[in-house]
Parts: C-alpha cells; structure tokens; sequence
C-alpha cells in the first residue's frame, strides 16, 4: 500500500496533477502551484502547526494523499515544510472512501456526477439494499418513487439510520427533526461557517462565494432543530441524528452566479472529503 506523498509542484507538473498523485509514490519537486479552480482539492492544514492561510491543498483518492506546498511558502515558513514532511513520513494512512447510495431523479444525479461523485441508484424496488452503503445521498422527487406508503416508510427508516447527504432541492420532510428549506440573499460582512470538522477548510471559499452572491436569493435551510450547524448565510447545515448525521447541501453549483461557481464548487468538494465521500479529480461541477 502507498503512503501519502508530498508533491510541491511546478507550473508544468501541476497540470498532470491527477496521474501523478496515483503513480509517483514520494516525491518532491519544488515550486508554484497554480490556481485551483475545481474537482476533489481543499485545503490542507494540521490544527496549530499548518493553517488554511499557508495556502497549501491537498487532494485525496483513495487510500492516497496528494498535497501541494507553494514554494513561497516552503520559503518563508520552513516550520510549514517541515510539517507537512512529518505528516508525509507518518504511518497514517487515510481509509478508503465510503460508498454512497443515492435516492432522487436525475437532476440530483447531474450534481453528483458533475461532482465526480461515485454511488448507486435505488429505488422502490430495492430500497431495502441501502443497508449496504455506508452513506445515503437524498435528491429531488424521491418521495414521488414511492407510491407504496409502507415502502416510503422503510426508506424513511433507512435515512432515519445512515449518514445523510441532502442534495438541493431534496424532499427535506423526510428527514427527521422538521428541516425545511427557505431563501435569504447573503448580507454585507455575513460569511461565516461553524467551527466544527465538516467545514474544516471552508472558510476562505464560502466566504468568496458570500461575497459574489452578495444580493441574490440562495435557498438556504430555514429551519431545523436547536442543535443544528449552519453557516451563514445558511446554505449548508450540519446535524447531528444519534451516531449519525444529516449534511444539507443547499445551492448546487449551478444555481451560483458563474463568477463564483469554482469557490462553490471547493467547498462541496471539500465537505465532502471531510465526510470521506471520494469526488472526482478535475471535475466540473454542474
């Protein structure tokens, strides 16, 4: 099995990124790294030795670890070099990404496989199988699959159990705890996201995004229960079901002005990784 490796890439090596994360093992080439725009990237940081600001970003496949460190800051903060080395030289390795099941139509398909998102399709017919996944990806129109009432209520059941990935325009009632979504255009100065493990390396890209919707209506979750986690404005949400959770996405990426559409993409991208749900290296987004 191959370790992490560390990759500080040049300009030109940057653009193989996908293939050399996969098949180079450990190396290390000095350098700047690109702007990143989109597919499986987000930050990189270790809480009190790399910070988002050092500007260094990872991207995970699998069972291995790409990270890229800009030569300005390998320069100016040796203390950062030297940190990501120490995580490289670890034994940890991180587990493999977990398998998703989705329920929906074909708009939420178009998210997640704009995402790079790997999963699989259930349906009335085999909704018992979801038992199966460790995570479940609720789209659009799921509820009008199901025309059987006691089948409906299995598939409440299993998302009542499991994991929960609630995609835009998902049928929000069944879930448990009353969530529900509404509208809310982003204010002067409101970005903000909750200081918990699913945002972890959110900040700097939904702040961008807030910015550049300041003024548009975005749906966002309007109501849930006392204990949930949402940024602000509130267009993704975090809650907390027993030993599992309930993770709102609610603006897909094409419902984001196009000038901010790649800082969107980053942070779906990102909460998904921090969820251990693999996405896909270079993808669009839709």
């Amino acid at each position: 099995m191959k370790k992490p490796c560390l990759i500080v890439l040049s300009a030109v090596a940057a653009a193989a990124a996908c293939t050399a994360s996969a098949a180079s093992g450990k190396r290390l080439v000095m350098g700047d790294v690109p702007p990143h725009t989109v597919g499986a990237y987000r930050p990189f940081t270790i809480p009190g030795e790399i910070a988002e600001s050092d500007g260094l970003v990872e991207l995970r496949r699998g069972r291995e670890i790409t990270v890229w460190c800009p030569e300005r800051t390998a320069s100016a903060k040796p203390r950062v070099l030297a940190a990501a080395r120490r995580f490289v030289d670890s034994p940890f390795v991180p587990i493999g990404s977990i398998s998703v099941g989705y329920v929906g139509n074909a708009e939420g398909e178009a998210v997640l496989k704009g995402l790079g998102v790997r999963y699989d399709s259930y349906g009335p017919r085999d909704v018992w199988n979801l038992d199966g996944k460790r995570a479940i990806a609720l789209g659009p129109g799921a509820k009008g699959m199901f025309a059987d009432p006691k089948l409906l209520d299995v598939l409440r059941k299993k998302l009542a159990s499991h994991p929960v990935v609630a995609l835009p325009g998902a049928d929000l009632s069944l879930l448990p705890f009353g969530v529900e979504f509404g509208s809310a255009a982003a204010a002067d100065g409101e970005a903000k996201v909750p200081d918990q493990p699913l945002f972890l390396g959110t900040g700097r890209d939904f702040g961008e995004f807030a910015a550049g919707a300041r003024g548009v209506s975005l749906p966002v979750v309007a109501k849930g229960p006392a204990w949930m986690q949402a940024t602000a404005p509130g267009c993704f949400a975090h809650i907390k079901n027993g030993n599992s959770s309930i993770v709102v996405f609610g603006v897909a990426p094409s419902a984001a002005p196009e000038s901010v559409r790649p800082a969107l993409i980053r942070v779906w991208c990102t909460m998904l990784a921090n969820l251990n749900i693999e996405t896909g290296c270079g993808a669009a987004g839709r």
